[in-house]
């Protein structure tokens, strides 16, 4: 196998369960939200309605390990669920 490592983003994720594959895209969060990395590498961030969630005290960190993301392929909507109460979807 004939593989490298290339940083593509300053990214990151919050745990094992805080990403998901749908249509060829993967849909991610971090600590600055969510964001969408395309298979030709792009990287977009999608979370702009509810950035401000990210940045004040509304989501409680110390329970980011049981944050997810999570998808409906029936509706084709991505949800990210920081709990205790901050759930959001991409699109609306």
């Amino acid at each position: 196998i004939d593989a490298s490592v290339t940083l593509i983003a300053h990214r990151g994720l919050l745990n094992f369960r805080s990403w998901v594959i749908h249509e060829g895209q993967c849909y991610l969060m971090d600590r600055l939200g969510p964001y969408k990395l395309s298979l030709d590498g792009s990287v977009a961030d999608i979370g702009e309605p509810i950035k401000n969630r990210f940045r004040d005290t509304t989501i409680d960190w110390s329970k980011q390990d049981w944050f997810f993301v999570g998808v409906d392929p029936i509706e084709e909507k991505v949800y990210f669920s920081a709990l205790p109460a901050s759930t959001s979807c991409y699109p609306d």
